[in-house]
């Protein structure tokens, strides 16, 4: 899926294991998802912090949007326009999880 979602408002697609490193992706360079699992791995400090758990995070740039969802093993990431629907990006992020976990299986 992650292939296929990739397009005209979704620039880029990835998936990391829980414990950051880049598993596969789409669009970009190995480099931005190597710095978006940096800043996931801060957030997973600030959610133990709290006593709690990263279950995924938005980010709202002036020309972008990314929605990051953590599945049991993985974390899937979706780079878009700023104008795509974040709901629609929530979902997208959810199936990456969904498929590629149930891949591993």
């Amino acid at each position: 899926m992650i292939e296929d979602v990739v397009g005209e408002e979704i620039l880029a697609a990835a998936v990391l294991h829980k414990s950051g490193f880049v598993v596969k992706y789409v669009g970009l360079d190995r480099e931005v998802w190597t710095r978006l699992s940096a800043v996931l791995n801060k957030a997973r400090e600030l959610a133990s912090a709290l006593q709690g758990d990263l279950l995924g995070i938005d980010l709202v740039m002036d020309r972008y949007r990314a929605a990051v969802r953590a599945g049991g093993s993985v974390v899937a990431a979706v780079l878009a326009k700023a104008e795509v629907d974040p709901q629609y990006l929530d979902y997208v992020a959810f199936r990456i999880v969904e498929e590629f976990e149930a891949e591993l299986k």
